[in-house]
């Protein structure tokens, strides 16, 4: 993880493995896996490093990605710096003193694994994961997932999660920068939604009239929109102020 202005200097080692670990992100949809755990200082972080292992000549891959029409054969992912410097994934996040703070990683496939012109090579690129910081030991969880508008607001634009009667966020996280697209992991049950962006008036859909609240099944993907009275679309909209 890196921490501060310079984020690329005493990165903490969170967990290593002397046997690399196998992850299929795909089984992982609606479920967790816990990379590992430190005590690290307080403070904002803002990246988080994957070392991978290496795919070696004349070896089966490690890192690799099948495709529906040929499931049976493992095609190489290029991982740039994936093995020496690590995976870089950036996103902000807060670790708070005296507590438990959990992180998410959110991986979308189709985002992250892309196949380079007619070289036939398929790439590992860190744009499509992204990290979200989430309450610790979520046991079961859904999702709420939305987008927001004007695209001047995806460079700086904030979403928080808010359980229905409380004030305190219970996931928070960027949105993609690239398309305005959010998702946030919680337990099953109704919330509220906040945004924020730099230049823009804060939205809160348990501030509307009527107040809106989204409701969350486990294992689950809710739709969060506007208000549809108002915007007249589905994504989120921000005015400015």
């Amino acid at each position: 993880m890196g921490q501060g202005n310079d984020p690329t200097s005493g990165l903490p080692l969170i967990k290593a493995f002397n046997t690399p670990l196998a992850v299929d992100v795909l089984a992982l949809l609606f479920q967790q896996q816990l990379l590992g755990s430190a005590v690290v200082p307080a403070g904002t972080y803002e990246q988080v490093r994957l070392v991978l292992a290496e795919n070696q000549p004349g070896q089966e891959p490690v890192n690799f990605v099948t495709l529906n029409s040929d499931p049976s054969t493992k095609h190489p992912l290029k991982t740039p710096s994936g093995q020496e410097s690590g995976l870089k994934v950036l996103g902000s996040f807060q670790v708070q003193p005296g507590v438990l703070n959990a992180i998410l990683l959110d991986f979308s496939p189709d985002k992250a694994i892309v196949q380079a012109g007619q070289s036939g090579q398929f790439l590992l690129k860190p744009t499509g994961i992204r990290i979200v910081q989430v309450q610790p030991s979520l046991s079961s969880f859904g999702a709420l997932s939305g987008s927001v508008m004007p695209p001047t607001a995806w460079p700086t634009a904030a979403v928080s999660v808010v359980p229905q009667g409380s004030t305190s966020a219970i996931a928070s996280g960027t949105i993609d920068p690239d398309n305005g697209w959010f998702r946030a992991f919680v337990p099953a049950g109704s919330y509220s939604v906040r945004v924020t962006a730099n230049g823009f008036q804060p939205f809160d859909s348990a501030q509307q009239n009527p107040p809106r609240f989204f409701s969350v099944a486990t294992g689950q993907d809710t739709a969060v929109d506007g208000d549809p009275a108002t915007t007249g679309a589905q994504a989120i909209t921000l005015l400015v102020p």
